[in-house]
């Protein structure tokens, strides 16, 4: 199987003004602490002042030989 994973992270807002590096590392390290990867999970990701600032979507596929 194939795992794909789409991040989109929308950084005009506040929260990455300051260190946008460590604002995105601690918006996806935080998502995945929370939520285990299960097949087809579609998920908001919130910054530091819980902002929706994207989302987080995994789905499995059979892998194509």
């Amino acid at each position: 199987m194939i795992l794909n994973i789409n991040i989109q992270i929308d950084t005009s807002n506040s929260a990455f003004e300051e260190d946008l590096k460590n604002e995105v590392e601690t918006i996806i390290t935080k998502h995945l602490k929370e939520n285990y990867l299960f097949p087809s999970l579609n998920k908001s990701l919130r910054d530091s002042n819980g902002n929706t600032v994207g989302t987080f979507t995994t789905t499995f596929q059979k892998e194509v030989k």
